[in-house]
């Protein structure tokens, strides 16, 4: 039995043995499909990798070809139009001098001419200033029309501003195609061809505010009414702003507002009595120059709508006794800027002015004058709305 038991035991381990031997064989099989597979994928990797490597390569290439073409086709091209601009004939011009006519005539040049000396400069002549001094307006086709205000003579110069219409202007000179004026207290240069040197006859000006044309005649009233006294503070610098504003006496006032005048000055005569006028027609510029010290619309008038003293139909007067030969008392001497004082209604005045002042006013209202109530000076022609706003300057108007 011992025997026996041997044999089967020898024949269990050979079978272990071979079953080892089987599952090594096949281990290593295994192994090998794998390591072969693993290869093959490698390989196909790395093949993958060097074509698109001599892809890309090639398409470097190419592009530096081209830029090589393009950079050599592009020289071409300069130096062709080098020699057309430069050496052809076509581009180059020569000016002659006839010998016989002394005519100047232009030709083609064959080669490059030689160089000649070139001449000193010459200084240029600017254009003499032709002094003028007078009045004038603005006058173009288009009844809305604007013209520009230069500050030079010139039309690259810069623009000062614009002038409308019918708008009349102080001329100071006369430059080449342009007229040099007076402009918002300064000189500008507008286009000779937009001018007319006097006044239009239809009597049709622009409103420097509105910028609407309307009907106005000034006139010097001193010729109209001899007898007036004129003291006018603001050709000193003795008045409420402390600064001359205008150049000497100038009494202007619309016609019909000078024969208002006249009417009430003929009935202050008969009393024993004469006007003194303290302003009549001030220049827009004038008021412009006032509110900018005052800044008070009930003492100043507003630059916005302008003065009915623009307009030549507002007067500032006080009363002077021909004879006691003093002036009438009157609520103050002088235009105060101060409204408590100025108003008609002031209690600082005494019986006896408030009666002076009442009689002026009494002649002016019979004669078609209105009362101002914040200034006892102060009387507007009643149609004053009928006369346009204006900026006529007193220089322009001496000597007519």
């Amino acid at each position: 039995m011992s025997g026996k038991r041997t044999n089967e035991n020898s024949e269990g381990r050979s079978k272990n043995i071979s079953t080892r031997e089987y599952a090594l064989n096949k281990r290593n099989e295994s192994r090998a499909v794998y390591d072969n597979s693993r290869y093959s994928k490698r390989a196909r990797v790395e093949d993958f990798t060097q074509r698109d490597y001599d892809d890309r390569s090639a398409t470097r290439r190419k592009g530096r070809a081209g830029c090589l073409v393009s950079i050599a086709l592009f020289a071409v091209i300069m130096a062709g139009l080098y020699i057309i601009i430069f050496h052809s004939p076509w581009f180059k011009r020569e000016t002659s001098i006839d010998a016989d006519t002394t005519a100047q005539a232009t030709q083609y040049a064959v080669s490059t001419p030689t160089p000649t000396a070139k001449p000193e400069p010459t200084e240029v002549p600017s254009p003499t200033p032709v002094p003028v001094s007078t009045i004038g307006y603005i006058s173009t086709e288009d009844t809305d029309g604007v013209v520009r205000v230069r500050e030079e003579a010139n039309r690259s110069s810069d623009i000062l501003g614009e002038l409308h219409n019918r708008e009349v202007l102080y001329i100071l000179g006369k430059e080449g195609e342009y007229y040099k004026i007076r402009y918002q207290n300064q000189s500008g240069y507008v286009q000779q061809d937009y001018v007319e040197e006097h006044l239009p006859a239809d009597n049709m000006l622009c409103d420097v505010v509105t910028h609407e044309i309307a009907y106005s005649k000034l006139v010097e009233v001193t010729q109209i009414v001899p007898e007036l006294i004129v003291e006018m503070p603001y050709i000193t610098e003795s008045n409420h702003i402390n600064k001359k504003v205008y150049p000497f006496e100038l009494v202007l006032l619309q016609e019909t507002t000078a024969q208002k005048l006249k009417k009430a000055q003929e009935m202050f005569l008969e009393d024993g009595y004469s006007l003194v006028i303290w302003d009549a027609y001030r220049p827009y510029s004038v008021t412009v120059q006032i509110f900018e010290v005052i800044q008070d619309p009930k003492l100043a008038a507003d630059p916005e709508v302008g003065s009915k003293h623009n307009r030549g139909a507002a007067l500032d007067v006080t009363l002077y006794n021909l004879k006691t030969e003093e002036y009438v008392d009157m609520p103050t001497e002088v235009r105060e800027m101060d409204k408590a004082l100025a108003s008609r209604t002031s209690s600082y005045m005494t019986s006896e002015q408030r009666a002076n002042m009442n009689y002026m006013q009494g002649i002016m209202e019979q004669a078609g004058f209105s009362p101002y109530m914040g200034e006892w000076w102060h009387y507007n022609d009643m149609d004053t709305a009928d006369y346009p706003v204006l900026d006529i300057q007193f220089e322009a108007w001496e000597g007519r």
